[in-house]
């Protein structure tokens, strides 16, 4: 697999792999936070927000690699995925963004 390959897919699945990841460790990290008085899931998911930024700017990379071609010639498959990945990054990086607010906002100590 080639670098270019692997930036795509990482652009392409990495964010939602790590949105997956911390949504699962949601319902299981609160008793956590709980017992030990500080937030566990808010730096977990700060983290994970940053690798998606990282794997969209990944992504992007490629993007501007194939964006140059001549005028007037056809685009490159590859430019499709390479934005689409880095749009991909951006968006699961805002979800994150949000869980770790919300994680934030709420112990998990409510009840």
């Amino acid at each position: 697999m080639s670098r270019r390959s692997l930036a795509l897919f990482a652009g392409l699945a990495g964010g939602p792999v790590l949105w997956a990841v911390c949504t699962q460790l949601g319902p299981v990290l609160p008793y956590a936070e709980c017992r030990a008085g500080f937030p566990v899931l808010a730096p977990i998911a700060f983290a994970a927000a940053l690798i998606s930024v990282t794997f969209g700017a990944w992504a992007w990379s490629v993007a501007r690699a194939a964006d140059a071609q001549p005028p007037g010639a056809f685009p490159h498959p590859r430019l499709f995925l390479a934005r689409l990945g880095a749009l991909t990054g951006l968006i699961f990086a805002l979800a994150l963004f949000y869980q770790a607010l919300a994680s934030l906002l709420l112990s998990g100590c409510e009840r």
